[in-house]
């Protein structure tokens, strides 16, 4: 049986109140084996990295951003297999905090856009490792990781709610949702994104096509995750994505269908 990065074989819901209404919380973020980077994608890194030891792959790798905080888990996750593990990074006056956990895994390159880099991250690998190294893209989208990321979410269930707030970065994670709660098709899943809605809809396309999965509703918050309104958060909400969500659920929450669960992912 697959095996998840999880403190206890669960994961905890609680109740809160936001607005004077109930809302459910699920803590996937709290969820995760101490050691790793609180993101419920790091729960599904060990099972990843064994699939790609036995796939043959002799290497992973990931253009990071500054907050790309979990890279340090990928790295020692491909240590364990003898993957190699090839983290790019523009070049910046000062280096990223989580620089000292990669060590020599980094590369820097010129700054430029995503896509740029993300290409010559890309070639670099293959230039190396040809065949045997992959390219992760944002959100680790790759149908193996979705594939186990979906077994977590059916595995570790969300409780029954008629709408769910994700908030949404890549879109993997939202998709990973959708393809579990696929067997209930009357609830809504509202994703609150931090990243282009288009972006975001490429990848839910591309992991869901000719899938019956609930509707799925992208919401473009405008705050930039700095709305004072996020302060009250009765549960922990990080600096970006999360606080984002939790925003739009207080502002939004009145025209929802209940019952209610906020998505909690990573902090």
């Amino acid at each position: 049986m697959t095996t998840f990065a999880l403190k206890e074989d669960r994961v905890r819901v609680e109740r809160h109140r936001v607005e004077s209404i109930d809302v459910l919380v699920y803590r996937a973020d709290d969820a995760i084996s101490d050691g790793f980077s609180p993101y419920v994608k790091c729960a599904v890194l060990p099972a990843f990295c064994d699939w790609a030891a036995e796939h043959g792959l002799r290497a992973l790798g990931y253009y990071a951003s500054r907050e790309s905080f979990w890279v340090g888990d990928l790295k020692r996750e491909c240590d364990k297999r003898a993957i190699k593990a090839v983290i790019t990074h523009p070049r910046t006056k000062e280096p990223p905090p989580w620089a000292r956990a990669i060590g020599d895994s980094l590369v820097l390159l010129k700054p430029n856009v995503y896509q740029v880099n993300f290409n010559i991250s890309r070639k670099q690998l293959f230039d190396r490792f040809a065949e045997t190294g992959l390219m992760l893209p944002m959100g680790i989208d790759v149908f193996a990781f979705v594939d186990l990321q979906t077994k977590f979410f059916k595995r570790y269930a969300l409780p029954k709610a008629a709408s769910y707030i994700v908030p949404t970065g890549s879109g993997t994670a939202l998709s990973c949702l959708a393809l579990a709660l696929s067997n209930k098709q009357s609830c809504t899943l509202h994703g609150v994104v931090s990243r282009p809605i288009k972006s975001v809809q490429r990848v839910i396309e591309n992991n869901i096509a000719m899938k019956t999965t609930p509707m799925i509703e992208l919401h473009d918050d405008s705050t930039d995750g700095h709305d004072a309104t996020a302060d009250d958060a009765p549960w922990p909400v990080s600096k970006g994505w999360e606080r984002r969500a939790y925003a739009w659920l207080k502002s939004n929450i009145s025209s929802l269908t209940q019952p209610i669960c906020f998505v909690s992912l990573g902090r």
